[in-house]
Order: C-alpha cells, then sequence, then structure tokens
C-alpha cells in the first residue's frame, strides 16, 4: 500500500450518533473513496481511526472484501495516534479553505453523515480539540 503517501484520515468516532441508513450512506461514500484511492497515481496512506462502537465495527466487518483492504484500522482516536500539530480536520464548516496540500499534515475526514442536522458536527469537535480545520475547496 501507500505507505510513503500524503496521510488521511476517516474518524468513524461518530458512529453512536447516526442511524441506520446514515451509517450506510457513509460507508458506502468510504467504499468509493477507497477504490478511487486504490485507483490513484499517488494514492495516500489511508488510516480508519476512532472505530470505537460495536454498531460501526460490525458494519465495517461486513463490508465485502474489508478485512484485505490496505488500511491501517485502528480503535484509538487519531490524537492518540498523529501529533495533533500535524492534523488538519477537512470539514464543510471551516472558516478556512484548504488551498494548498502539506505531506507533513495528516488529512482528517469525518466519517459522519453529511445531513443538516450533523451541521458543524466535525467542526466543533476538532476545535474543542485544538486541532487546525479547513474545507476543501
Amino acid at each position: 500500500w501507500a505507505k510513503e503517501g500524503m496521510r488521511i484520515a476517516f474518524d468513524f468516532s461518530f458512529g453512536d450518533i447516526m442511524s441506520d441508513s446514515e451509517m450506510a450512506s457513509v460507508l458506502n461514500q468510504v467504499k468509493h473513496a477507497y477504490g478511487l484511492n486504490l485507483q490513484s497515481p499517488a494514492p495516500f496512506h489511508m488510516y480508519f481511526v476512532g472505530i470505537n462502537t460495536k454498531n460501526m465495527q460490525s458494519r465495517l466487518d461486513k463490508t465485502y472484501g474489508y478485512s484485505n483492504w490496505a488500511v491501517e484500522k485502528e480503535e484509538k482516536s487519531y490524537l492518540d495516534i498523529f501529533n495533533p500539530a500535524d492534523i488538519i480536520y477537512l470539514t464543510p464548516d471551516s472558516p478556512h479553505i484548504l488551498e494548498t496540500l502539506d505531506k507533513s499534515k495528516v488529512y482528517i475526514i469525518g466519517a459522519l453523515s453529511d445531513s443538516n442536522r450533523a451541521k458543524n458536527t466535525s467542526y466543533n469537535k476538532a476545535s474543542c480539540e485544538g486541532i487546525a480545520t479547513a474545507k476543501p475547496p
């Protein structure tokens, strides 16, 4: 896998606040992102972090081929894995627009349904943790 590629992590810690249909939607989006990453000429080094609920773990385990995915899978939070100064949480609610990618940074994406009900959830989480945020262009 892309051990030397830029680092991106999906934060699965929102499993407790999503409905079953929202979880299914998130997993479809993650599968799509994983497939695109496999086809990329410069793939990201992918992490799945914060897989801390049985429901989320069970859904991931039932995803076709998941056990063979070239992804680092962790129950721990991204704060326990990466240096907080190196983290940028990508969220549509950030006032800062991401203009360039920095290979020294780890980009976190909240594995969260982007419904209006969850507006500001990932942004508020990152802000409370003192993590830098950015909005994808």
